[in-house]
C-alpha cells in the first residue's frame, strides 16, 4: 500500500501513477534536501518554537540552526514573526506541528490549526517560498478533513477556514488568502482526493502529464511526460 503525502497532493490527486514513480526513487530523491525545501522547513520550525513557548520571540532564534542544516536570519526571524502575531491574534486554541490522519493511506502535519468555542475550525499552512500557493490546494483540504473527522466526535463543527500564509510572494490578495467551507462542502471534496487515492493504488493506475510535472521528482522517468514534451 502507497503512502500519500499531502504535500505532493497537488500532483497525485491529477496523476495516478505519479506516487507508483515515487516509491521506485533511490532512498532520499526528493525527501526535502533541496534548498527552498530546506528553507522551508526552517521557517516552519521557527515558527513551532515561538507558538510553543520553548523560544519567547523570533528575534531570540537568529544564528539558531535546524537539524537540516539550515541557519534562521534576520529576514526569516521578521517574516515568521508576522506569521506568529497573525495566528495568535485569531485566539483560540492554537496547535502546532500535530500530526493528523485522514485514512490508512493519507498522514501529515500541518503548520497550525485553530478550534474555537462556535465550532470554528481554521486550518492555516505556512509557505515560505515564492511560487503562489491558493487556499484551493489539495494539501489544506486533507489536513481540515482530518482534523474535522478527529473532533467531530466530541465537538459540533459549525465553519472550516482553509488559509494560505505566505509572506514573501507577490499576490493581489495580499500574505494571507482564505476560503471558508461549510463542513458538509469540505467533505465532499476530501472524498474526491480519496477517491483519487484510491485509484493510485492500482497497479493500472496512468499518468496525467500537465502543468503538475513542474513539481513531481520523477518527471523525468516518465514516459508520459516524455511523449507531452
Amino acid at each position: 500500500m502507497l503512502q500519500l503525502r499531502p504535500s505532493a497532493a497537488s500532483i497525485w490527486t491529477k496523476c495516478a501513477l505519479a506516487p507508483r514513480l515515487w516509491s521506485e526513487l533511490p532512498p532520499g530523491t526528493g525527501d526535502g534536501d533541496s534548498d527552498p525545501a530546506r528553507e522551508g522547513t526552517c521557517a516552519a520550525w521557527l515558527a513551532e518554537m515561538v507558538l510553543t513557548g520553548i523560544a519567547p520571540d523570533c528575534v531570540s532564534m537568529v544564528g539558531a540552526a535546524h537539524e537540516n542544516g539550515w541557519t534562521v536570519d534576520t529576514e526569516m526571524a521578521g517574516h515568521i514573526q508576522g506569521y506568529v502575531d497573525f495566528l495568535r491574534s485569531k485566539g483560540g486554541t492554537i496547535h502546532t506541528e500535530r500530526k493528523v490522519r485522514l485514512n490508512h493511506i493519507i498522514a501529515g502535519t500541518p503548520d497550525s490549526f485553530a478550534v474555537f468555542n462556535d465550532g470554528v475550525v481554521i486550518v492555516d499552512d505556512l509557505k515560505y517560498g515564492y511560487d503562489i500557493v491558493e487556499p484551493t490546494t489539495p494539501q489544506l483540504a486533507i489536513y481540515a478533513g482530518a482534523i474535522v473527522r478527529m473532533l467531530m466526535s466530541t465537538q459540533r463543527i459549525t465553519k472550516v477556514r482553509l488559509g494560505i500564509y505566505q509572506p514573501r510572494a507577490q499576490h493581489p490578495s495580499g500574505i494571507y488568502r482564505s476560503r471558508d467551507l461549510w463542513p458538509e462542502e469540505l467533505m465532499r471534496e476530501v472524498h474526491d482526493i480519496e477517491a483519487a487515492a484510491e485509484a493510485a493504488q492500482l497497479p493500472s493506475a496512468v499518468a496525467t502529464p500537465g502543468a503538475h510535472c513542474r513539481y513531481c521528482d520523477a518527471a523525468h522517468r516518465c514516459s508520459a511526460v516524455t511523449h507531452e514534451v
